[in-house]
């Protein structure tokens, strides 16, 4: 018989008193926890074969109960919604301690010492079952007492297993003393889910060795001395073969781990297959029957699904903002479906979640977070189950969280890049929209420009044979194409505006504006127009040609301001851009005569090389007798269209007659006659004798001074 009786007896529980008293004042928690085993080691050391030893190693054991049922007051969770203050009825160690005390005044007997160990461990039970029941909700605390309670009924067995062979009282102490560091290791710790498997494992090894070696004792009765021993040692070593493999622990874990089972296989799909697979694995794994995990993204702010068939399903979804702030409160960023139904009638701000989650069936919802930014949350399917989520449960959720973090942050990157590229491309598409109306805007103005400029060179088109016409056109249209500075000099009976149109549209600056300044109009004389940033011939012509008619008689002002912006190549406003634009300048008559006159500016003359660059000369009507001929009868087939709806024809006669006339009024002359033909023929051609009346007639309204012959026309 082991142990140690008389006076070693007695030192060893004075050693277990002090080691007590010691611990209960200690502040520190660690030192208060060796006091303890310090304790119960006495008491499972001192023998109980004399009366005098049983009373010492019940005192002790009584002490040692009194301290570790204090131990539990600390036993507190993770916190949060579920969190709950335990009403610790100090009454319950004290009659521990009353009860255990007052059995060593009573002989020793076997049932004597079954019933102060079966109500000790009986009454222990029962405070645990109580922080059981308070902390139900409680992350941390469940199942801690059910553990505890376990491991104390495992000693109760493996005291009766024993006690046929050896005492039951110290078989009993010895196995408390064994089982007691895992009891304050599950009260005390915070690392409890990372020791739990093992814990739960011994557990079991131990529950099953000490109900086969119960039951091997009692048919083994006979052989009290080695017989149970042996009987024991066999079982243990045989269940422990079996325990040890996981299969014992599964049926010890709350739920039977199924969930924590799924959780795992998902954690190992994930990091088996590619990225978007993964997900659909995953998400499988997690569903049970028919209800489907939710995975929520918060860029974009979709959930997805995978439904029983094994497609994914992808839905547009906002996490609302009161489900995530709940969440960041509560441990490990998981709120929890019971745990919102237990409080929403003493908090009503809890509503609006549980009924999210009730919409969407979901049990539990554990936010990923990265760098403390919510970018999704995995959301477990609603499923029966006796008892809430437990420690562990949620910490390989959240352990399967953290590994979707990467991935989503991933794609919520690959989703802003998507989106910021749909964005410029719809900017691209929108702008290349604007790009193309404003391009067509600029084709219709040129084609507006251009068909105006077509216009003004119509009576250009016909009468380029003669050499001094065709030599001055041809000057004119070298200089147009080469972006030059064109000056025009006629004699006033031929208007140059239609050969500058016409060399303008086969230059450089065809589709661009082609502005003629009537330099004889008094509007063109104020300054302030030419330098409105509206109105202005500059903003007008900016890009095209800029033809100044008459140029010289613009004011001295005007004139300098002209050849100031061309030097300077800029708007006389504010303008960001370089103003470019070609200038033609036409006049009448001598150059010398103006300059004697003080019509030309110092600056417009230098500027644009008056004296040096050659003049166009455009030769009057009665200097080209080669173009007589077609230019009359274009004249008369348009006149005749005009007026008649068919073209005019002319004589061979009626045309020499036009070859002996001076036309002192040039083209506008021919113009005068020729409407003059039109309306008083009376045939489809004209005639030698119309001529002569028309001719005859004029020269009577001429000499008479009836009408004057004008000097020039403006188309």
């Amino acid at each position: 018989m082991l142990g140690y009786p008389g006076a070693q007896g007695l030192a060893l529980f004075a050693v277990a008193l002090v080691l007590v008293l010691l611990a209960a004042r200690s502040p520190k928690a660690g030192l208060a926890r060796y006091a303890r085993y310090g304790a119960l080691l006495a008491a499972a050391l001192v023998s109980p074969a004399s009366r005098f030893g049983g009373t010492v190693a019940q005192l002790a054991l009584a002490l040692a109960a009194y301290g570790w049922v204090n131990e539990l007051d600390q036993l507190r969770g993770l916190g949060g919604i579920a969190r709950a203050s335990l009403p610790m009825p100090k009454v319950i160690p004290r009659v521990v301690f009353l009860m255990i005390a007052a059995a060593t005044l009573v002989d020793h007997s076997v049932l004597l010492s079954f019933i102060i160990g079966g109500a000790t461990t009986f009454t222990l039970s029962l405070l645990l079952l109580q922080t059981r029941a308070t902390h139900r909700l409680e992350l941390g605390v469940s199942p801690r007492p059910e553990l505890a309670i376990g491991l104390l009924s495992v000693a109760f067995l493996v005291a009766c297993a024993a006690a046929p062979a050896m005492s039951f009282v110290w078989v009993f102490r010895l196995a408390t003393f064994a089982v007691s560091p895992l009891i304050f290791v599950l009260v005390t710790t915070t690392e409890y889910a990372r020791s739990a498997r093992w814990i739960r494992r011994v557990l079991a090894v131990l529950a099953l060795a000490s109900i086969v070696a119960l039951g091997t004792s009692l048919l083994l009765g006979a052989y009290p001395a080695r017989g149970a021993t042996v009987a024991f040692a066999i079982a243990l070593v045989g269940v422990a073969v079996g325990a040890l493999s996981g299969e014992a622990e599964r049926v010890m874990t709350p739920d039977g781990g199924r969930l924590r089972d799924r959780v795992e296989r998902a954690s190992e799909q994930l990091a088996s297959h590619e990225p978007e697979l993964a997900l659909v694995k995953m998400l499988d794994m997690l569903s049970y029957d028919a209800r489907q995990a939710s995975l929520f993204t918060m860029s974009p702010a979709t959930t997805e699904t995978v439904d029983r068939a094994g497609y994914l399903h992808a839905r547009p979804l906002v996490l609302p903002q009161d489900v995530i702030a709940i969440a960041l409160s509560e441990p490990l960023g998981t709120v929890r479906h019971d745990v919102l139904e237990a409080n929403e009638v003493r908090r009503p701000e809890l509503r609006s979640a549980l009924h999210w989650l009730d919409e969407h069936h979901l049990q539990s919802l554990t936010l990923a977070i990265a760098d403390g930014v919510v970018v999704g949350a995995l959301g477990l399917p609603a499923e029966k189950r006796p008892r809430s989520l437990f420690l562990e449960e949620v910490l390989v959720v959240r352990a399967l969280t953290d590994a979707l973090v990467l991935l989503l942050e991933s794609r919520a990157s690959t989703a802003r890049l998507l989106a910021d590229r749909r964005q410029r491309d719809e900017a691209l598409s929108t702008a290349e929209g604007v790009i193309e109306q404003k391009e067509h805007a600029l084709s219709l103005e040129a084609g507006r420009h251009q068909a105006a400029t077509h216009r003004l060179a119509r009576p250009s088109a016909v009468g380029l044979y003669s050499p001094a016409q065709r030599l001055a056109y041809e000057a004119i249209e070298r200089r147009v194409s080469n972006g030059a500075t064109v000056i025009v000099a006629t004699d006033g009976t031929l208007d140059p505006i239609p050969y500058l149109a016409r060399a303008h549209l086969t230059g450089a600056r065809k589709h661009a504006a082609l502005v003629v300044v009537d330099c004889t109009l008094s509007r063109e004389h104020a300054a302030l127009r030419w330098k409105s940033a509206d109105a202005s011939p500059f903003v007008l012509a900016s890009g095209g040609l800029l033809v100044l008619s008459d140029a010289f008689c613009l004011p001295l002002d005007v004139q300098e301001l002209v050849a100031r912006v061309h030097l300077e190549r800029r708007a006389p406003w504010e303008r960001p851009d370089v103003l470019d634009l070609q200038i033609a300048i036409t006049y009448c008559g001598e150059l010398a005569l103006w300059k004697s006159r003080g019509a030309v500016h110092a600056l417009f003359d230098s500027r644009f090389h008056l004296e040096d660059v050659s003049h166009a000369y455009l030769p009057s009507l009665s200097e080209r007798a080669e173009d007589l001929r077609a230019v009359l009868a274009d004249a008369l087939a348009r006149e005749g269209m005009r007026l008649g709806g068919e073209p005019l024809g002319i004589e061979t006669a009626a045309v020499a007659r036009f070859f002996e006339h001076p036309f002192e009024g040039g083209d506008v002359e021919l113009a005068f006659i020729v409407q003059v033909l039109a309306r008083n023929v009376t045939g489809r051609a004209v005639t030698k004798e119309d001529v002569d009346r028309v001719l005859h007639q004029q020269r009577w309204l001429v000499a008479n001074d009836v009408v004057s012959v004008p000097r020039g026309i403006r188309s």
